[in-house]
């Protein structure tokens, strides 16, 4: 029985398995799928291997280009845009020595191979070819994201440089996420949709995405899973965008993109963008908003707790994901550490009655 079936909410073919299943990377899906000689079910994933990849690259995609607005936006100017393209270019490159990363040829050369590992399969050729073909499709998209995080990185080095810490906020809130979040988030409010339902899609997506960023050893896309009784959580050992940002990536041999050649500032201060904490990353404060304070604003709960590591007593923590089975057990710490009070009991949640207004 095949474990691909249509979602009629996301309107794609995903992956229908238990919690625990889908802590199994797609990437070990498909080598379990081709050894089993199911040339069906193995097309069916390689497929959707491609569209996880996709859900990354088009967030990835977006906030590249939100972000050189922003810097535009705060006065930054072309000509000095132009310049910082190519500095974070070659820096991000030093160790790839390829010369300058070029993101749509990597995109390209991706789903070159993803065309050609499906017809390997189709083709019926030897089994050692179509798994060389797997691991160079999974290299190649794993490149392809990380030279893309990094880039990322560089460019909110620059804003935070030029304009201090509290614009990583108000570039995040204000410009790369604000569409982001009111087109895609609005399924997770409770006035228009019931929890019973929202619940399970908010964490086969975090399942989704954590596997198209190839988290976990050897980034393949393992995660890790529990299920408690109030709630679930998914771990990442590391994250594969984030967390592999302050650890470094042994397959490459590279450190942490805070230590040379790279020397990314983490977030010094401790805000309510930053759960409160100090050495967060410039790129996993987007959860803190994303996930926590903006819905806990508008909504009136966080829609998805985040654990993170911090740089650099905790860079080798593994990133949580915590999923409450009721918005209404989530802890009022995970509100206080976003500067928020939580809803008391009787009041009703959804965007019908917020924004939510903080103490003064």
């Amino acid at each position: 029985m095949s474990i691909m079936a249509f979602n009629e909410d996301l309107g794609r073919m995903v992956r229908v398995e238990s919690w625990s299943g889908l802590k199994v990377s797609t990437y070990r899906r498909i080598l379990e799928s081709l050894g089993q000689g199911s040339k069906s079910d193995s097309l069916d994933l390689i497929d959707y291997f491609l569209d996880e990849a996709l859900i990354c690259k088009r967030l990835l995609d977006q906030w590249v280009v939100d972000t050189k607005k922003f810097l535009l936006f705060k006065g930054y100017g072309d000509a000095r845009l132009g310049e910082l393209n190519l500095e974070v270019n070659q820096v991000i490159d030093l160790d790839q020595q390829r010369g300058c990363w070029d993101r749509n040829a990597g995109w390209v050369e991706f789903t070159d191979l993803h065309g050609e590992l499906r017809r390997a399969v189709e083709e019926g050729r030897a089994i050692d070819v179509i798994k060389s073909l797997l691991v160079d499709m999974k290299e190649v998209w794993r490149i392809a994201h990380d030279l893309d995080v990094d880039y990322l990185l560089g460019l909110y080095n620059a804003v935070m440089g030029e304009y201090g810490e509290d614009a990583i906020r108000e570039m995040y809130e204000d410009h790369t996420l604000k569409d982001w979040f009111e087109k895609r988030y609005s399924r997770f409010d409770v006035s228009k949709h019931d929890w019973e339902d929202i619940h399970p899609l908010l964490t086969f997506l975090s399942f989704e995405a954590m596997h198209g960023h190839l988290c976990g050893e050897g980034r393949e896309g393992d995660v890790e899973y529990e299920d408690f009784e109030d709630r679930i959580e998914l771990q990442f050992d590391p994250c594969g965008s984030g967390g592999r940002a302050y650890r470094g990536e042994p397959l490459e041999g590279t450190g942490p993109r805070m230590e040379a050649p790279y020397r990314y500032k983490v977030i010094e201060g401790a805000h309510d963008f930053t759960w409160n904490k100090t050495g967060v990353c410039t790129y996993c404060a987007h959860c803190c908003i994303l996930t926590e304070k903006m819905p806990a604003e508008k909504f009136g709960y966080p829609v998805r707790i985040v654990e993170p590591p911090t740089y650099p007593d905790g860079k080798n923590a593994k990133c949580k994901y915590i999923i409450y089975k009721n918005p209404r057990d989530i802890p009022a710490r995970y509100y206080h550490r976003v500067g928020l009070e939580k809803p008391a009991r009787h009041q009703p949640l959804g965007s019908d009655h917020f924004p939510y207004k903080a103490k003064d």
